[in-house]
């Protein structure tokens, strides 16, 4: 990752962060530097994700510091449980950690007392310095700056409500964030546009990352978590949420994708387009498995009776949903020319439609535990079948690169992939431990952090890289491929990535 320590575009640059700035410039840059993260290394705490603390402990924690009188928030009569309460409540509703927002807030306002020479006054209901730009004159009132606003010079400072003060920051923190809010409507802020989706993480915020420059202080976003909100952690006995090993912001590979969830609601990120869903069309059972045709204009969802729904420029080519299977279909594969593709049961059984071949199947056969996924070759003369137990079963053209059972694995296992090459690929087990074989390139994986069942492994194009997804919809980029965001919430839990060729 480049780091820049020319001097950087201001975007705002509130009070506190200039306080900050001229106390501990010369120090802070060095502690930015290493902040931020050198490709393959852990690359920070997310901006993104679950609260950890909640109102009552963030309100408790502040009282015990600066005592029931210190706040100056009038709008809310002084009652910081219900400010910690909004940015609790605004960030869940955007997948935003709320709690250390409310970190951030603690520093831009002097801890809710808004310094008299500063730029907000405490009526603002501006929490995190919004607008309040390097050499703007001090505030006076709301009307003053509604007024200048209208003139058509600088945006008004004071927000109408506590709510509408923390929508806007959430929503602009999101932003730098997570590159698919771009031109949603309903928006009360974005990031520079250059700057949306560039900073997943607190630490690329600061002046001297060069990346997202909320405020000019050399490591404002180190200095908010680890002096801000990692002391509120430890007033609790609690730690850190995990940052997965070896996820990374740097990668490039990879157009865009999909996140879809078990009602077929797709979440489209990059150059994927919403195309629709097989429940919102009729479809009467879950949604196992989806694969894109070759150009990425259509995709196909399977159902777990064998149901396949088309979508986009897809053709529908037969199902399995008139059989009387007994067993559940648990993926779809399409073939490279996009004209057929092959589904898998539980039971080992593949079935061809359109120009897919059939190789072989496990039909008939004894296994110690079911299918749990079906991967083609690049050529798609052959496939992979992915047995829960950690056999591989290959078929046509398809090599065989060892397997997890070889290796003494037990976990349960619910993804492969293979790389582009065809000459290797991963298994993902149910809590994100990733295992290559062949040419398949490890670079870190989210076991041990705690985000629950994970449902879908997918490789980077370039085959140095890959994209984890758990049963939440959060997206982990690893390698070379490239973070485009994650659904806040995804409608009846995730179940597939597929990615936009």
């Amino acid at each position: 990752m480049k780091i820049s320590l020319a001097r950087p575009r201001r975007d705002v640059l509130p009070l506190a962060g200039a306080v900050l700035a001229v106390l501990i410039a010369a120090a802070a840059v060095l502690v930015a530097i290493a902040a931020v993260p050198a490709h393959g290394e852990e690359p920070g705490t997310p901006v993104m994700g679950r609260n950890v603390l909640t109102a009552r402990q963030l309100a408790a924690y502040y009282y015990d510091r600066k005592g029931h009188d210190f706040a100056r928030i009038p709008t809310l009569n002084g009652d910081v449980e219900r400010l910690a309460q909004l940015f609790i409540d605004e960030g869940r509703k955007d997948g935003v950690r709320g709690d250390i927002a409310f970190a951030q807030s603690m520093l831009e306002t002097g801890w809710l007392y808004f310094n008299d020479r500063g730029q907000i006054r405490p009526a603002f209901n501006n929490f995190a310095g919004m607008y309040a730009y390097d050499g703007r004159a001090i505030g006076t009132t709301c009307a003053a700056e509604l007024a200048e606003a209208a003139r058509g010079g600088n945006p008004s400072r004071c927000f109408a409500s506590p709510e509408i003060g923390v929508r806007t920051q959430i929503h602009k923190l999101r932003s730098y964030a997570d590159p698919s809010i771009a031109n949603t409507p309903g928006r009360l802020a974005y990031a520079p546009s250059d700057r949306r989706g560039i900073a997943p993480y607190w630490e690329l915020f600061g002046g001297a990352s060069g990346i997202a420059i909320w405020a000019t202080a050399p490591d404002y976003g180190t200095y908010i978590v680890d002096r801000m909100y990692k002391p509120m952690l430890s007033h609790y006995g609690l730690t850190m949420p995990c940052t997965p090993a070896g996820a990374t912001t740097t990668g490039d590979a990879g157009a865009g994708y999909w996140v879809v969830g078990s009602s077929g609601r797709s979440y489209e990120f990059g150059a994927s387009r919403k195309l629709g869903g097989a429940q919102a069309v009729g479809a009467g059972a879950p949604v196992v498995g989806v694969a894109v045709t070759s150009t990425g204009a259509g995709y196909w969802q399977a159902t777990r009776t064998g149901g396949v729904f088309p979508f986009g420029d897809a053709r529908g080519r037969g199902s399995l949903g008139n059989a009387s299977l007994g067993v559940g279909v648990v993926g779809i594969e399409a073939t490279t020319s996009g004209s057929g593709y092959w589904l898998a049961t539980e039971d080992g059984g593949v079935f061809a439609f359109g120009d897919a071949g059939s190789f072989g199947s496990l039909a008939n056969k004894a296994l110690r535990a079911p299918v749990v996924g079906l991967e083609r070759t690049p050529s798609g003369a052959g496939y992979w079948l992915l047995t829960g137990d950690g056999v591989i079963h290959a078929f046509g053209d398809a090599g065989h690169f060892g397997e997890p059972r070889e290796r003494g694995v037990v976990v349960e296992l619910v993804g492969f992939a293979a790389t582009p090459s065809g000459d290797g690929y991963y298994v993902l087990s149910e809590y994100g431990r990733v295992y290559a074989f062949g040419d398949a390139s490890r670079t870190g994986d989210v076991y041990g952090c705690g985000f629950g069942p994970v449902v879908d492994i997918v490789s980077a194009p370039t085959g140095d890289g890959y994209w984890i997804t758990t049963a939440k919809g959060l997206v982990i980029a690893f390698g070379s491929a490239k973070q485009r965001g994650s659904p806040a919430a995804v409608e009846g839990g995730a179940v597939a990535f597929a990615l936009h060729p």
